[in-house]
């Protein structure tokens, strides 16, 4: 697990269980520019890759034209999920602006849901992409990935 960015807290998600026994999870695509680990959602949507120094690099394990289920499992919610298509370039940059993209969707259809009592600190009424960090994108089933993320505290 990547360290997590000082002045945030990773969102506890539960992890998505792939159904099938012969799954081989790939490694994950871990964001990081140099000791730095993460890149703001709001930067990623604005395709700003100052925090990711090989936004053009191709990412191991993603094929383009491939649909691929974001999964959230956020604190105190229903687990999400959406399907996109893997860009042509599969490049690092061009996935994490459809992470963040779909992020954004996620965050626009969940605001009007009331979390579970026990989870009222997770509500995201408030909160925006710039409040969220991605670290990570685990691959957790056949055609699925799953955000590693954290909130600024």
């Amino acid at each position: 697990m990547p360290p997590v960015p000082q002045d945030y807290m990773l969102v506890p998600q539960e992890a998505y269980a792939s159904r099938t026994s012969r799954f081989a999870p790939e490694p994950p695509l871990t964001i990081r520019q140099g000791d730095n680990f993460g890149i703001r959602l709001d930067d990623a949507f604005r395709q700003n890759y100052s925090q990711l120094p090989d936004a053009e690099a191709v990412a191991a394990g993603f094929m383009p034209g491939k649909r691929i289920a974001l999964r959230v499992n956020w604190p105190g919610y229903e687990p999400w999920h959406y399907h996109f298509t893997v860009p042509a370039s599969a490049q690092k940059g061009a996935i994490v602006t459809e992470v963040a993209r779909q992020m954004q969707r996620f965050l626009d259809e969940m605001r009007g849901n009331t979390p579970a009592a026990d989870a009222q600190d997770w509500n995201i009424a408030n909160i925006q992409l710039a409040d969220l960090v991605l670290l990570e994108l685990r691959h957790v089933a056949q055609g699925s990935r799953q955000p590693v993320l954290c909130k600024r505290v």
